[in-house]
């Protein structure tokens, strides 16, 4: 068993640790909910030892928190964005579409509206991001739709 401090850049994965193991209930509540004990979520939680959360402990600490804690720093070290999933019907898709087609002007609108007196403030650059972030989810949300229609069949 190793006693070394980690890198200074994988410190960040051991407060998100903390914070999952937190987020379950403590370490007791996530020794019963997972194949290790009390000492080990210690080790993954401490700066002072080298050992992290494995996969498996990570997936159902986080199942069990609601939150991706630990999986959405991975996703930004790797250089994507984690985006929630909302199930849709397929009566909901034409509705969910159309909802793209909207958001996607807006986006545009925004942005030629901001530019109008040749800068855009941080105010314009927050609604244009909200803006964003809902045209993503509702893409993510139909793209999800479909591939579980593609693959599971059914009708879009």
């Amino acid at each position: 068993m190793s006693h070394s401090a980690p890198a200074r850049a994988d410190m960040a994965f051991k407060a998100l640790a903390r914070t999952l193991i937190e987020a379950v209930g403590g370490l007791d509540a996530a020794a019963a909910a997972t194949r290790v004990g009390k000492t080990q979520l210690g080790y993954y939680q401490s700066p002072h030892h080298d050992q992290f959360m494995p996969a498996d402990v990570v997936a159902r600490l986080e199942l069990l928190a609601g939150d991706p804690i630990l999986t959405a720093e991975l996703a930004r070290r790797a250089g994507c964005r984690l985006v929630p999933v909302e199930p849709i019907t397929g009566t909901q898709l034409g509705a969910l579409l159309a909802h793209l087609g909207s958001e996607v002007g807006t986006v545009f609108a925004a942005y030629a509206d901001a530019w109008r007196d040749g800068t855009i403030t941080l105010e314009e650059k927050a609604g244009i991001q909200r803006n964003l972030q809902s045209l993503i989810r509702a893409a993510t949300n139909a793209d999800a739709h479909l591939t579980r229609v593609l693959t599971e069949g059914g009708e879009a």
